[in-house]
């Protein structure tokens, strides 16, 4: 590839850019074409020229946390889709925009903003990424600086390959039991119990406690045989083990504790 070549193709990026979050995949506005697709941008972020104050403020607020941990915005994709409403109002006129701001280098940055408008009142995403977990972008300018700071150094949490994977693979149970006398006599107490079990679904999960309970039953006292467990009512609740799971969002590092 020549020189010049090699240029315009960076300057388009990538149909897809990696977000840094596990496998995850963004398609690069830039890219996207079709009736009522325009301003197609590409190149320095300071050149951009965004569709309202307010994401113009927020890339000036971004822009000075990047500044103060030492980085900036290296690129700005972008393109906005100009048309109908969709089904639900077909005659109004939409102006959608969606931007991809990148710090570092295209096919591996350390830090994206991700801003896309949806046809529906909330069906948008405004977000950063970073550290391989990502979060809304209100909630990030909200942290002190020195969050922002942690959140900018951290290290993604790995990926086990061939393995089981570390979000999915320890969930602790928490059980509500409400015993009924196995001769119809009615309720009895309810007991909560609280154990582990290393399952990769919610539903393996649940048939390892049932399963479980059934063992802890046939220990009991002599009317507390398996058959009688029949007649027990169970209320299973999944809490995932946060310290040994893959942190991919703001709210799994405020459960692990990070920040």
């Amino acid at each position: 590839m020549k020189a010049n070549e090699l240029i315009q193709e960076v300057s388009k990026g990538p149909v897809r850019i990696r977000l840094g979050v596990g496998d995850q995949t963004a398609p690069n506005p830039f890219h996207t074409r079709g009736k009522g697709y325009t301003n197609h941008f590409s190149g320095n972020p300071d050149q951009y020229q965004f569709a309202s104050h307010s994401q113009r403020n927020n890339y000036l607020k971004l822009k000075e946390v990047l500044r103060k941990n030492g980085l900036k915005f290296n690129h700005f994709f972008a393109s906005t889709y100009i048309g109908g409403g969709g089904y639900a109002n077909p005659n109004n006129k939409n102006r959608l925009e969606t931007f991809i701001g990148i710090v570092g280098d295209i096919n591996n940055p350390v830090f994206i903003w991700y801003k896309y408008e949806g046809y529906v009142a909330g069906g948008g995403q405004n977000y950063v990424i970073m550290g391989g977990v990502k979060g809304r972008l209100s909630n990030f300018l909200e942290y002190k600086p020195a969050i922002q700071t942690k959140l900018i150094n951290r290290k993604p949490d790995p990926i086990v390959r061939g393995g089981p994977r570390l979000d999915k693979d320890w969930e602790v149970i928490d059980i509500w039991v409400k015993d009924r006398h196995p001769f119809g006599y009615g309720y009895g107490e309810r007991k909560r119990i609280k154990f582990k079990v290393k399952a990769k679904t919610k539903d393996v999960a649940k048939n390892l406690a049932v399963h479980r309970l059934q063992k802890y039953y046939q220990k009991q006292t002599n009317w507390l045989t398996l058959k009688g467990f029949e007649h027990y009512s169970l209320e299973i609740d999944l809490i995932p083990d946060y310290k040994n799971m893959r942190a991919t969002s703001f709210d799994d590092l405020h459960n692990k504790k990070e920040i």
